[in-house]
């Protein structure tokens, strides 16, 4: 029973985010999903049973964009607008943002702080990029400390290090 409930639960989880339309979304869930096979294939069995719950969710997913008229247009225009290229501007936003951290060796090694970084640059558009905004916010020894806390579940017993335990820096890295 909760295998299966699971099971829904997932489903709905990722049928909700493909209604977002969010194309950072449709990358780490594929990304996660990877992990997740990866993982978890142990045996042939565990393998085909993955596979088909897979090939059922795309199938799923597919259904609905088919049948949701707005949908499909708004997935399909997602891949298609002419803000693809430079992500909505995004990647303007990263090359200014950038400019102004190497400006100033305070930035670089102490950071902006984490609430004030769009008074303290006076670029009022925000981050896109999380690994970016943890060296902004955070500055260089602060980068460090935040990332010894990811990577630190990691060293705790590597004899049983399981796929859970990379979910923290899988996180900070799909954002970036």
């Amino acid at each position: 029973r909760k295998r299966i409930l699971s099971i829904v639960a997932t489903l709905f989880f990722i049928l909700m985010g493909v209604m977002t339309l969010s194309r950072s979304w449709m990358v780490a869930v594929a990304l996660c999903i990877l992990l997740f096979l990866v993982g978890r294939a142990r045996s042939f069995r565990s393998a085909a049973q993955t596979v088909l719950i897979g090939v059922v969710a795309v199938i799923a997913i597919a259904y609905v964009i088919q049948v949701v008229p707005e949908l499909r247009e708004g997935f399909i225009g997602r891949w298609q607008s002419s803000d693809v290229a430079t992500g909505n501007e995004r990647t303007d936003l990263f090359w200014e943002y950038h400019g102004i951290w190497l400006s100033n060796i305070r930035y670089i090694l102490t950071g902006t702080g984490v609430t004030q970084y769009k008074q303290i640059t006076g670029v009022y558009h925000g981050l896109h990029n999380m690994l970016q905004q943890i060296f902004l916010s955070y500055g260089v020894i602060g980068a460090a400390v935040f990332f010894y806390g990811i990577f630190s579940p990691l060293q705790i017993n590597k004899k049983k290090r399981s796929l859970i335990m990379w979910t923290p820096l899988v996180a900070v890295l799909l954002f970036v």
